[in-house]
């Protein structure tokens, strides 16, 4: 089964909202996108079609979402297991430190705590940070 995005939605579910909220016909965006019909449009809506990779930014702009969070929310549902598999080669970062990313992530409900946030820092400064040996 296909995965949705953090928030629940699917990528149908979303088009489909954006398109509402925006009060976008999908013969409008069909024309947006260089196609005379709006069957194509129609099927990303209801589901019964993935969007094409490759037509994602073009998409994005006509149903004016972020390009870059319309493709992240497709490549995670479309391709889950490869998005995965990229990140634990491609992200520099290792399994354990992947592990405290989602952790927060989790904890946080999204909300990309910073750095910056004295709490935050001075709470892993706690926890990492070992103590100077006391001279003797």
């Amino acid at each position: 089964m296909d995965e949705v995005a953090a928030d629940g939605v699917s990528m149908a579910q979303y088009i489909d909202e954006m398109m509402e909220e925006r009060e976008l016909s999908d013969k409008e965006v069909a024309l947006r996108l260089g196609y005379n019909t709006p069957n194509l449009i129609r099927m990303f809506r209801q589901g019964r079609m993935k969007v094409p990779l490759d037509l994602v930014p073009a998409l994005a702009d006509a149903i004016g979402a972020n390009r870059s969070k319309l493709m992240d929310r497709a490549l995670h549902e479309y391709l889950p297991a490869t998005i995965r598999a990229l990140i634990l080669c491609h992200s520099g970062l290792t399994d354990n430190e992947l592990a405290l990313v989602s952790f927060i992530r989790k904890i946080s409900n999204d909300a990309d705590p910073s750095i910056d946030d004295e709490h935050i820092r001075s709470g892993l400064e706690r926890l990492f940070v070992k103590p100077s040996p006391i001279p003797q």
